[in-house]
């Protein structure tokens, strides 16, 4: 189903995700808030339920190089309706 844009969350303003908190926490706290397993998330996205643990838990050593853990967090991200800001991926650390 469609939302519309005033169901889109961003990252910068919302409750769930304080400025101080890490993309993969930030996606942790939504996917919770929404009553979503990580079962549910990695089926949904076609990832393994180990991806998933490795985004939230900011365990990028467990994931492929940079380019792709942008993309995969993004996806994450529009999965759960949540806009994700540049500068939020850019708080990332190297990979």
């Amino acid at each position: 189903p469609s939302r519309s844009p005033q169901h889109v969350t961003d990252l910068q303003s919302d409750s769930l995700a304080p400025e101080n908190l890490s993309p993969g926490r930030t996606l942790a706290a939504a996917r919770s808030a929404r009553g979503l397993s990580i079962e549910d998330v990695a089926q949904r996205l076609k990832f393994s339920p180990r991806q998933i643990e490795a985004l939230e838990s900011d365990n990028h050593a467990a994931l492929p190089g940079a380019p792709i853990v942008r993309g995969m967090i993004r996806g994450y991200a529009k999965l759960l309706v949540i806009k994700v800001l540049d500068r939020t991926l850019a708080r990332q650390p190297e990979f």
